[in-house]
């Protein structure tokens, strides 16, 4: 099979959706469409509005955050002539473009359609782009390979009319491992890859959720077969479309129907739809598994024995590596990003993958070429290999996100400076830091091992910005930990306090 062919699939039923909204949007100029009807549209196709009046964002979903480089390339084009020349990569593995004008929302619908992409559910009461580990196919401690399941949970959901109108949003991730890259075990739903008796399958969480009543999910299933796993995923949905609250938005996330039911009797409502489905079968289209060929067919690895730096990781073949290119708060110029294309086309397995860190991986790379692509990438931007700071990931914060409270990118930058001034030096697998602007957690503050919540205050009259604390979070199924909650602080404080915490920690 063809890796393209592996990758997600646009549905017609999807690019039907896409050519009537971009028809919409033409009415829209003439004064034809009902603007507020649009802006509901406008979000369940994954494109917000700016806090300038007039600029748009659009946000492209991926299946297991694969993407070709000729994809990225398209993209690329898109943001060039329609955007501010930059991508935005997020935590959930999407990509946005921003600044985009409102006249021009309809072409690049019809465009990324050129692309096999779509930004269908890319925001709104719908089926999110489903989360996934980031190095599945080329990790030393995966299970089993978990991308034919994410990709055809993907294209199963997305089929139904009603996956668009739930009473909230609907986030899925799948983890090849134990080591939750994937934020499984705080999704809606969440599978684990797990071997039983020589096969595939998967251990499975439902019911949590960040946000701003942090939620451990919980076992729903200690053992399915792989295969299962659109089962599984139907069954809570319908969970979720029979109990979620439709009338108070702010109570309407499956992890509130879980603390409204109680944890036995939400398991047994699931068990029962389960049972329901087994019995009448699954509705609609059920797309196959497509099992991705090997990165490393027909090839010949060479172990790397120069000075390896911390984004180069060796992969379960002997030989090959993986780099993991950081990327400043998600954001990188479209000239670089092509650059990244090319090498993982001429030097990787032809995929480009996008982590919940905001960084762009590419995987299957020979040992002898390590030294000449990060050479390559450190001309383009030192900091494209990362450093020896703490990591930090941050959203897009108030400046552009209508429900942001603080300027997080810039509080990020300035934790940055400040770290290098006091010369802090943390390994970036150790110590994460991520910060949100609001209490919607798009950083995933809560389970950071250094989290920041945006909030304000009034002082003398005046709204101030300030951030709650959070330390020691830890992500593991079964067994989350929130971070726990220090001081309020002003944000003019923070990146001392950052700096004095990391020291203290070292």
């Amino acid at each position: 099979m063809r890796l393209k062919d592996c990758l997600l699939q646009v549905s017609e039923s999807t690019r039907k959706t896409a050519l009537e909204f971009s028809e919409i949007i033409e009415n829209l100029k003439n004064n034809n469409s009902d603007k507020q009807a649009v802006k509901g549209f406008r979000a369940s196709m994954g494109i917000y509005e700016h806090r300038e009046q007039g600029k748009f964002m659009t946000r492209i979903r991926f299946g297991a955050g694969l993407i070709l480089p000729t994809q990225l390339r398209g993209v690329c084009d898109l943001a060039d002539k329609y955007g501010n020349e930059k991508l935005h990569f997020t935590t959930r593995q999407a990509i946005q473009l921003h600044d985009l004008p409102e006249d021009d929302l309809s072409k690049i619908q019809v465009k990324l359609l050129t692309l096999n992409l779509a930004t269908k559910g890319g925001g709104g009461n719908t089926i999110r782009n489903i989360g996934a580990s980031a190095r599945a196919g080329i990790a030393k401690d995966e299970v089993f390979d978990i991308r034919p399941y994410v990709i055809a949970t993907n294209e199963y959901l997305l089929q139904f009319d009603e996956s668009f109108t739930l009473p909230r949003k609907y986030k899925i991730a799948f983890a090849g491992s134990k080591n939750d890259d994937a934020f499984a075990s705080v999704a809606d739903l969440g599978f684990f890859a797990k071997r039983k008796e020589g096969k595939n399958g998967f251990e499975v969480y439902a019911g949590g959720g960040l946000g701003r009543k942090p939620t451990a999910a919980v076992l729903i299933e200690s053992w399915v077969e792989a295969k299962d796993c659109l089962i599984v995923a139907e069954a809570i949905r319908q969970v979720f479309v029979k109990h979620g609250d439709r009338e108070h938005r702010h109570k309407a996330r499956l992890r509130f129907v879980l603390e409204r039911l109680g944890e036995k009797e939400f398991v047994d409502i699931y068990q029962k739809e389960k049972v329901i489905i087994q019995e009448k079968k699954l509705p609609g289209f059920i797309p196959e598994f497509r099992y991705f060929p090997s990165p490393y067919q027909g090839r010949c690895g060479k172990e790397y024995t120069g000075n390896k730096p911390g984004c180069v990781i060796p992969e379960k073949e002997t030989g090959f590596y993986t780099i993991s290119i950081n990327l400043s708060l998600g954001n990188i110029p479209t000239s670089h990003a092509r650059i990244l294309a090319d090498i993982a086309e001429e030097h990787g397995d032809g995929l480009l993958r996008l982590g919940q860190s905001q960084n762009v991986i590419i995987g299957a790379i020979s040992g002898d070429k390590i030294e000449e692509i990060c050479s390559q990438l450190q001309k383009l931007s030192p900091n494209l290999l990362g450093d020896t700071r703490a990591e930090i990931v941050a959203c897009t914060g108030a400046r552009i996100c209508n429900l942001g409270i603080c300027f997080s990118p810039e509080i990020a930058l300035e934790i940055d400076k400040q770290l290098a001034k006091d010369k802090v030096d943390a390994n970036p697998k150790d110590i994460k830091i991520r910060i949100s602007g609001c209490p919607n957690c798009c950083a995933n503050h809560p389970v950071a091992e250094i989290g920041l919540e945006g909030r304000a205050k009034k002082i003398d009259g005046e709204l101030v910005q300030f951030y709650q604390l959070t330390v020691g979070g830890k992500l593991q199924p079964g067994k989350v930990i929130f971070g726990e909650k220090k001081d309020l602080i002003p944000a003019t404080e923070i990146p001392k306090v950052i700096s004095e915490l990391i020291i203290k920690k070292q």
